[in-house]
């Protein structure tokens, strides 16, 4: 029950959403969750809990094939939501550590982690209303994508 205080379960069924993989993040205790694998999260809600308190991420191949000799950088997703930077690994990426690198639009570097093998990174960037350059290095393998920071 939305608002309620107490546990609560979310339960969701993405059976028919074939080829997808739908991961749940709790903003409020930043866990997350594969919901095509097991549909069913658990929480401790309160009254005062935020209406956006959960966010979905979504990863779909359309033909549910995947290309077993792909580059392990076809594997990584890169987006940004509400002043995040958020890397998704998939297949042999999420079990390999790197780095990430942030630009600004004149190559100057403005932040640089080292990220854990896992399947959702994110982290919070200082930046607004501005797009930047997302370097991910992982295992001699770099993917660069240009993302909105809103």
């Amino acid at each position: 029950i939305a608002g309620a205080a107490g546990e609560q379960k979310l339960i969701a069924n993405f059976s028919y959403f074939t080829g997808a993989n739908v991961t749940l993040e709790d903003l409020k205790t930043g866990d997350t969750q594969n919901l095509s694998e097991n549909g069913t999260y658990s929480f401790t809600g309160s009254k005062d809990d935020s209406p956006e308190r959960f966010l979905l991420h979504f990863a779909w191949s359309p033909d549910g094939i995947g290309d077993e000799f792909e580059d392990v950088s076809s594997n990584i997703n890169i987006y940004a939501y509400d002043n995040k930077i958020y890397i998704r690994s998939s297949e042999e990426a999420i079990n390999q550590s790197g780095k990430v690198y942030v630009y600004d639009l004149m190559g100057r570097e403005l932040a640089q982690h080292t990220i854990e093998g896992t399947e959702l990174i994110k982290f919070p960037v200082n930046i607004t209303n501005n797009y930047v350059v997302v370097k991910v290095v992982k295992d001699g393998s770099t993917k660069t994508q240009k993302v909105y920071i809103k």
